[in-house]
């Protein structure tokens, strides 16, 4: 019974040991996820500038026509005397959400891939829904739902790596496939930013900050 005391001194020191060796731990991961997240980020900012770079264009409009679905030939495109955009887009539908979300993937769209393709330093688009009626009407121009979006070089950079720690355009196209590698291709990092198929940040989320 005289070593109680002891004992008791004891067992607190190896709880306070122990204490200290979890919390000491816990830190110790929290530190190493955070520096495996920037080496990420780092990484894929650097295989975007060593792989092979998407096509360049000197031409919005013919960049578009290639790596989109809009062009003048098909009437799906315009180029106002301003020097901003018009796109078509085709809806069978007047519900107002689902053609507010197929504009802004229009939109987002034409906006990264025109900082992808060509040096650019702004564009602004006008998205304009086309309801197609039937084969043997033309489609009717449902105006009032229009989205307009003006943004710059520097602005899609930041928030391109605010919400996807990404500097270098580049780094938004270019998938492998067996083989082959597709350099123009979107990969999931452009899907992110342009649709709502991909998780976080998604396309609402992007539309809202490259609008303010």
């Amino acid at each position: 019974m005289k070593n109680l005391p002891l004992q008791k001194f004891l067992y607190s020191l190896l709880a306070f040991l122990c204490l200290s060796l979890f919390f000491a731990c816990d830190s110790s991961k929290e530190s190493n996820d955070n520096a495996t997240q920037e080496v990420e980020n780092t990484e894929e900012n650097d295989a975007a500038d060593a792989a092979e770079p998407p096509s360049s264009y000197d031409d919005i409009a013919e960049m578009l026509a290639v790596q989109t679905n809009y062009s003048e030939e098909q009437n799906s495109l315009k180029k106002l005397d301003n020097g901003s955009y018009q796109v078509f887009v085709t809806v069978t539908t007047e519900d107002t959400d689902y053609i507010l979300s197929t504009l802004k993937n229009s939109l987002l769209t034409v906006v990264f891939r025109t900082f992808i393709h060509t040096e650019a330093n702004e564009i602004t688009v006008e998205a304009i829904p086309l309801k197609i009626i039937d084969a043997t009407q033309a489609p009717v121009p449902l105006d009032k739902q229009m989205q307009k979006i003006s943004v710059s070089r520097d602005k899609a950079q930041q928030v391109m790596k605010d919400f996807i720690a990404l500097e270098n355009f580049n780094g938004l196209v270019g998938e492998s496939m067996g083989d082959m590698y597709l350099k123009d291709r979107a990969n999931e990092k452009l899907q992110k930013l342009v649709t709502e198929d991909y998780g976080d940040p998604g396309m609402n989320k992007v539309f809202d900050a490259l609008s303010k």
